[in-house]
C-alpha cells in the first residue's frame, strides 16, 4: 500500500515537475479547462447570462493558467540581499534520484554550513530541475549563466547531474557530474580566471558510488561540494572587500581538511594554499585593528599572519611600525624590515621605511646612502610611499622635536622624490633651525639643497 501511494506520488511529482513546463501541457491545460467550463456551463450559469459574460469569464480563467505555467515555467528565484547565493542546477532524471538528491545532498550541505554557523551568510538555493537541464544542455553555458544571473544574483553556481547507470558486474552505480561557475565583483580579468579555475580544480567532475551505499555517495559529494565552495567563497570574498568573511571560511576549511582522512589528492594542492589565503586575510584584519587602536587584536592577527605565511611582505612591514610606534623598539623595527627586504621582490617600502629608521637611531652615514639610493629608483608607488612617510614623520614632530633630523629626510623626499620645492624649502629651514652638535654631516648637505632650491625658486 505504501509502495503504491510512493509510486502514485513520484508520477505525480513528475508530471508537475517535467512535464508541466512543456508547450503540449500548456495547451492541454487550455483545453482542460475550456472542456470543465463548457461541461459546468448550465450548473455555472442560468438563461439569462450573456454570452460576453460567459467568455469573459473563460477568458479570465485562461489566462490565470497561462500566467501560473509562465511563472513556473520562467521565473527565478533572487538571492537574499547581503547573502552568498549558491545555486544548485542539478538535474535529474527521475524523481527517486530527486528525492534522494534534496533528502541526502542539500540537506547534508546545509547542515554543514549551519554547524559552522556560515549558513547566516549563505543563501542555498535549488533551481528547478528544467532550469537546471535548459542549462547544461546549453551549448553556450557561460552565456546562459550570465543571463539567469542577471534575475537570481547569486555568488557561485554547481551545475551538472545525476544519473543511475549499470556499471558491468558493480551493478547499479550513481554518477554525478559537477561543474562550477564563479561570479564575484567586478576584478582584474587574470584574478577572475584565477579563482574560475580554483573552483574547476577543487570540484571534480565525476563522483560515482553504487546504488546501495546512495546515502553515505551522495553525503559525501555534498561533503566536497561544501569544501569546494568554502574554498572559492572565502578566494571571492576576498577579493570582493570582505576579508573577515573569507578569514571565517578559509579557517573552517583548513581545521575539516586536517580532520579529513584520508584527504582526496586532488585537494592535496589546495591544502598548501590556505594558509597562504589565511595569512592575506589575517593581515588585513591586523591592519584593521591596528588602524582602529585595537592593539592586542593587531597583535594576534600579526602574529598568525606570519605564523601562517613566515615570507609575508605586508605582515614584516606592518609588525615593524607596530614594533617602533606601539613597543617603542627601534631596533627591532629594523630586524622586521629586514625580513620584510627579503621577501620584497619587485616591491619598495621596506627601503624608505629601513631610511627612516637609521635616521632615528642616528646613523646618518647609512641613511645618506639608502638617500642615494631611493633617488635613483623610481617606482610607480613612490608618490603615495612619499605622502605616507610625510603624514607619518609630521604626526611625530609635533610630539617629540627631539628628532630634527627627520626634517631632513621629509625635506629629502620633498626635493629629489616629489619635485615639491615649496615643502622641501620649508623642511630644510625647519632642519636647520632645530639641528643639534652631531649632525654636521646632514646640514652639509642640507645647506647645499637649500642654495640649489633658492635658485630654482629664485629667491
Amino acid at each position: 500500500m505504501i509502495n503504491e501511494f510512493m509510486s502514485n506520488l513520484d508520477i505525480i511529482n513528475k508530471i508537475t515537475e517535467e512535464k508541466l513546463p512543456e508547450i503540449r501541457t500548456l495547451i492541454l491545460g487550455l483545453i482542460t479547462i475550456t472542456l470543465i467550463f463548457i461541461s459546468l456551463g448550465q450548473i455555472l450559469f442560468n438563461d439569462s447570462t450573456s454570452l460576453l459574460t460567459r467568455f469573459g469569464l473563460l477568458l479570465f480563467f485562461i489566462l490565470i493558467w497561462i500566467v501560473f505555467w509562465l511563472i513556473y515555467k520562467f521565473k527565478l528565484p533572487r538571492n537574499k540581499k547581503n547573502r552568498i547565493g549558491l545555486i544548485l542546477a542539478i538535474y535529474t532524471e527521475n524523481e527517486t534520484e530527486k528525492m534522494r538528491f534534496k533528502r541526502d545532498f542539500v540537506q547534508k550541505l546545509r547542515d554543514d554550513f549551519e554547524s559552522e554557523g556560515n549558513l547566516k551568510y549563505i543563501n542555498i538555493i535549488l533551481l528547478k530541475n528544467h532550469l537546471a537541464k535548459k542549462l547544461i544542455e546549453s551549448d553556450d553555458k557561460k552565456k546562459h549563466l550570465d543571463n539567469i544571473d542577471k534575475k537570481i544574483n547569486a555568488h557561485f553556481y554547481v551545475f551538472g547531474d545525476i544519473r543511475k547507470r549499470t556499471d558491468g558486474d558493480a551493478g547499479e552505480k550513481y554518477f554525478l557530474h559537477f561543474n562550477g561557475s564563479v561570479r564575484h565583483k567586478p576584478i582584474p580579468q587574470q584574478l577572475s580566471n584565477n579563482i574560475s579555475r580554483d573552483f574547476r580544480q577543487v570540484l571534480p567532475e565525476v563522483i560515482s558510488f553504487q546504488e546501495k551505499d546512495s546515502f553515505r555517495g551522495f553525503e559525501a559529494s555534498a561533503k566536497i561540494v561544501h569544501m569546494a565552495a568554502k574554498f572559492i567563497m572565502g578566494i571571492a570574498a576576498f577579493v570582493s572587500e570582505n576579508p573577515p568573511l573569507a578569514y571565517k571560511l578559509h579557517q573552517d576549511l583548513l581545521k575539516e581538511f586536517n580532520s579529513y582522512n584520508p584527504l582526496p589528492k586532488y585537494l592535496i594542492d589546495v591544502t598548501k594554499r590556505i594558509p597562504l589565503f589565511i595569512s592575506d586575510e589575517a593581515n588585513w584584519l591586523a591592519k584593521w585593528h591596528y588602524e582602529n587602536n585595537r592593539i592586542d587584536d593587531a597583535k594576534k592577527y600579526l602574529e598568525e599572519t606570519l605564523s601562517a605565511n613566515p615570507k609575508h611582505y605586508a605582515g614584516w612591514l606592518l609588525k615593524a611600525i607596530i614594533d617602533f610606534k606601539i613597543d617603542k623598539d627601534p631596533n627591532e623595527s629594523l630586524k622586521s624590515i629586514r625580513q620584510a627586504e627579503l621577501y620584497s621582490r619587485n616591491k619598495i617600502e621596506w627601503l624608505y621605511n629601513r631610511t627612516f629608521l637609521y635616521f632615528w637611531l642616528g646613523n646618518f652615514p647609512e641613511a645618506l646612502r639608502l638617500c642615494t639610493k631611493i633617488r635613483k629608483n623610481n617606482h610607480l608607488d613612490q608618490q603615495r610611499i612619499c605622502e605616507d612617510i610625510r603624514s607619518f614623520v609630521l604626526e611625530i614632530l609635533e610630539t617629540d622635536k627631539s628628532k630634527p633630523q627627520l626634517y631632513f629626510w621629509i625635506g629629502y623626499l620633498s626635493y629629489f622624490k616629489q619635485n615639491n620645492l615649496c615643502c622641501a624649502l620649508e623642511d630644510f629651514e625647519n632642519f636647520e633651525n632645530s639641528t643639534h652638535s652631531g649632525m654636521e654631516i646632514l646640514r652639509q648637505k642640507s645647506h647645499a639643497y637649500l642654495s640649489e632650491i633658492k635658485s630654482k625658486m629664485k629667491l
